[in-house]
């Protein structure tokens, strides 16, 4: 045993014991460290309800599969978010769902019962969306070119 002494010689002595350990026990190797598991946390984002979750092996979401379309999108949580999917959501033409926000061009449609009268001052059409029809286009450029006596070139330009 060591004493130790004080700078002045008014204080008392202190003394400090040697610690001896006990290497008669056997060592045994520590067992490997066991991986921290990620909390489960369920994901917030209304985006998930149009994609599907791919997952690693890890059981950690690293990407989004589109339910309309099928694209695959980067989704790890420290790197890219959400904000590519909520992008898609929104642009994807396959979504049933984005259709409501899209702009539609509308046209003037006459009503049903003063189609087959002349045009008088007291009738009035009905405002509606408008949707592309082959055949009707091409009705009305037929009865354009017969109407007008436009010459045949005229659909190449």
């Amino acid at each position: 045993m060591e004493s130790i002494s004080g700078l002045s010689g008014n204080q008392p002595e202190v003394e400090a014991t040697a610690v001896e350990t006990n290497t008669s026990q056997s060592q045994q190797p520590l067992p490997p460290p066991v991986p921290k598991k990620r909390k489960v946390v369920e994901t917030r984002s209304p985006v998930w309800d149009h994609f599907e979750k791919i997952k690693d092996s890890e059981g950690i979401v690293v990407k989004g599969k589109c339910l309309y379309c099928a694209r695959v999108y980067c989704n790890e949580s420290k790197k890219h978010e959400t904000s590519s999917l909520r992008l898609h959501v929104v642009n994807c033409l396959k979504n049933p769902h984005s259709k409501d926000t899209r702009q539609s061009l509308l046209t003037f449609q006459r009503e049903p019962s003063s189609a087959g009268t002349e045009s008088s001052e007291g009738s009035e059409g009905v405002l509606g969306t408008w949707v592309f029809d082959q055949d009707l286009i091409r009705r009305a450029l037929a009865e354009m070119i017969i109407l007008d006596e436009f010459p045949f070139r005229i659909v190449e330009g």
